[in-house]
């Protein structure tokens, strides 16, 4: 199935019914249909509102209903006021009652029920009736200066829209616009208003359809008729002004004939365009005979059509080159958002006259020209948007979306978001904008193979038509995100070309986006400023992270060695001796050569430096080294003690013993105050003290 073209202005917050309430099963360019249409007549005494139903058929075939889609061979008439249509209590066409839905959103008929609709080239007006509940009126329900919106089409046994159908307008109790001063044959057959917007040449085309009970050099040889149509203002910057048209066409807008003559049409700053300005077309300023019969036989050419068949006239809204569709479809947005109404528009036509006789022709006096009598009409600016997604369905078949689906290419976002915000194609699922790649590691040593791992997460969207859901993300083709790291420009501010690694990430792990990118060895020169960039699957849409510098950490440029500091015996060492004995160096063609000493940032012991012990050993103290980059590394230093001997003099002194006794050798030392705790004493050899007298011995 696909979208119905009923009147949908945008998102439900509008305050609108903008919900579609049929379905179609496509569009019918080729239904026998000449055309149709509805238009609002009046509000009547009873306060009942009269509107006619227009329908002209070429054909009886394919008309049926269908038993299995209620919308097929229908007449449906829909309303967009929620406040209107509620309160409706019955809509009769002719004397023939319509089917309700929706709550009064939308009204049905069979086509085959329509008076005399198998009667082949002959145009119906049909009157339509619309009672209110319990006697209510406009004024009652404190509509009876708000446009209502309508539209009505023609489904074929299909289920798919005559395209000749398709008509809309709107209900305004109040309009000032619609004056009716003047009688003609010309228009008695009502005039019929369609706006379409023309995607393939971006033209706003305003087509008036009406069919006259004598063409136009005919129903009066002393007049000529202008035709005014006034636009919302608010459209104004997206038109160009310059370039508005006026010409006979056929039911889509299109010229009757290409080399058929048209006309540019002036419009003023208030949205009015006026063919009574165009020299050509007008008697204003150039009251003569002579300018009366050109500006006839130039609205002829505007008004040409067969006796006893319905004619078309054109007024073309080209829109500025430099306005793109998404400017369009999003200045329509702002305007329904600000005003819970689309672009309407109002076209009349006025007979004028020479101010004076000339000749046999009818003169006026200089009277203001006349509004002609069922020449006015109204539509507007059909800004369905069946999906709700945000962009309108007028849109959506220029581009090729689905108009029932928020997310055609089920990548996850919405198409409205793709064409209007992200500028990304939404029917291609590998095309759309991802999210800043990231890692927690910032450098790396080129000398090494490293594995970079980051994140480029892709979170679900909130479903626009629905925020409590989240929009899925189920086409495959949207995995394969591309993860680069590629060279930094830092004056540019931007990645450069060359390229060192790559990675993808995966469809099934695509909303968490973990990526590892793995880096050879010496494949990215030491120092070099790199960066992550992410793509999109089909290799577009850059968005690049915080750049790095991809080098080798000082840590591991240099060594530092920690060496021996021979200390005395039982002497405690100081700081700076021990750091002293750190050194750094770094290798250079081969050679070992002390490295920069701004590379060394500080040096500092970890630790408490150690008490020397009585044994003498030797001891270790780590040095923190700190490089310039914030690296840090660990060196050893060794603390060798001397011997005790070398450190203390010991001085003998006599030792008084008995003959035979033995000595004692520590009394042999006469300072050992002075030496350290734990000392030992021994005889080198023993001492005889069996011969009286005196004798050495070595301790």
């Amino acid at each position: 199935m696909v979208p119905s073209l009923g009147t949908v202005y945008a998102q439900e917050s509008r305050g609108l019914d903008t919900t579609t309430h049929y379905t179609a099963t496509g569009i019918d360019n080729n239904a026998n249909l000449r055309y149709s249409s509805t238009v609002f007549n009046k509000v009547e005494d009873d306060g009942s509102l009269s509107m006619t139903f227009t329908y002209w058929f070429s054909g009886s075939a394919g008309w049926g209903t269908d038993p299995t889609n209620e919308y097929a061979g229908k007449y449906l008439l829909s309303f967009t006021n929620d406040t209107f249509y509620k309160q409706i209590d019955k809509v009769i066409l002719d004397d023939i009652s319509l089917e309700k839905h929706s709550d009064g959103a939308m009204w049905s008929l069979p086509v085959t029920k329509l008076p005399n609709y198998a009667l082949i080239g002959v145009s119906r007006n049909q009157p339509v009736k619309i009672t209110l509940k319990n006697g209510q009126t406009l004024e009652s329900l404190n509509l009876q200066d708000t446009p209502i919106g309508f539209n009505s089409i023609l489904t074929t046994t299909k289920g798919a829209i005559a395209s000749n159908s398709i008509s809309n307008g709107y209900i305004l109790q109040n309009n000032k616009k619609n004056k009716n001063e003047k009688e003609s044959g010309f228009t008695k057959g009502k005039v019929n208003q369609r706006i379409k917007f023309n995607v393939d040449d971006m033209t706003i085309r305003s087509i008036h359809t009406f069919k006259p009970n004598e063409n136009f050099l005919q129903t009066d040889y002393s007049w000529v008729v202008y035709v005014k149509e006034q636009i919302p203002p608010e459209l104004l910057p997206y038109i160009d002004t310059d370039n508005i048209k006026i010409y006979c066409s056929d039911l889509d807008g299109v010229k009757i004939n290409e080399k058929h003559e048209e006309f540019t049409v002036p419009i003023n700053n208030q949205g009015l365009v006026d063919t009574s300005q165009v020299p050509e077309l007008s008697i204003i300023g150039n009251d003569t005979k002579a300018q009366l019969d050109v500006a006839r036989k130039n609205n002829d050419r505007i008004f040409f059509g067969t006796l006893g068949q319905s004619r078309n006239y054109t007024i073309s809204y080209k829109l500025k080159d430099s306005v793109t569709l998404s400017d369009f479809a999003r200045a329509v947005n702002e305007y329904i958002e600000k005003n819970q109404q689309s672009f309407l528009f109002d076209s009349w036509m006025e007979a004028d006259y020479l101010n004076t006789k000339q000749g046999t022709s009818t003169n006026d006096n200089g009277d203001a020209p006349k509004q002609l009598n069922d020449s006015y009409a109204n539509a507007y600016l059909d800004a369905n948007d069946t999906d709700k997604d945000g962009l309108f369905d007028f849109v959506e078949w220029k581009i090729g979306t689905d108009t029932t689906k928020v997310d055609t290419d089920g990548d996850g976002v919405p198409d409205g978001q793709e064409f209007m915000t992200d500028q990304t194609e939404p029917n291609n699922a590998a095309d759309y904008l991802v999210s800043k790649p990231t890692t927690t590691t910032t450098t790396f040593d080129s000398t090494k193979k490293t594995t970079i791992e980051g994140t480029v997460p892709k979170p679900l969207i909130a479903d626009p038509a629905d925020p409590a859901r989240l929009i899925q993300i189920t086409n495959e083709d949207a995995g394969n995100v591309i993860v680069k790291l590629q060279g930094y420009d830092k004056d540019k501010k931007t990645y450069n070309e060359q390229e060192y690694g790559t990675t993808k990430i995966s469809f099934d792990d695509l909303v968490a986006g973990n990526f590892s990118l793995d880096v050879n060895a010496n494949v990215v020169p030491d120092g070099t400023e790199v960066v992550l960039v992410a793509y999109s699957p089909n290799a577009d849409n850059p968005v690049i992270g915080d750049p790095f510098t991809f080098t080798t950490p000082d840590k591991d440029k240099y060594d530092a060695k920690g060496g021996t500091l021979n200390q005395d015996y039982g002497k405690k060492a100081e700081e700076a001796a021990i750091l002293d004995k750190v050194t750094v160096t770094e290798t250079k063609d081969g050679q070992e050569a002390p490295a920069p000493a701004e590379k060394v940032k500080s040096k500092a012991i970890k630790g408490e430096i150690p008490t020397p012990t009585a044994d003498g050993a030797d001891q270790t103290v780590t040095v923190e080294v700190t490089y310039a980059d914030g690296t840090k590394e660990d060196a050893t230093v060794t603390i060798a003690y001397g011997e005790a001997k070398d450190a203390y003099a010991p001085e003998g002194q006599k030792v008084d013993v008995n003959k035979g006794e033995d000595p004692s050798a520590e009394a042999g030392i006469k300072n050992k105050d002075d030496l350290p705790e734990g000392t030992t004493y021994d005889w080198k050899t023993p001492v005889d003290t069996d011969t009286p007298g005196e004798t050495t011995g070595t301790i």
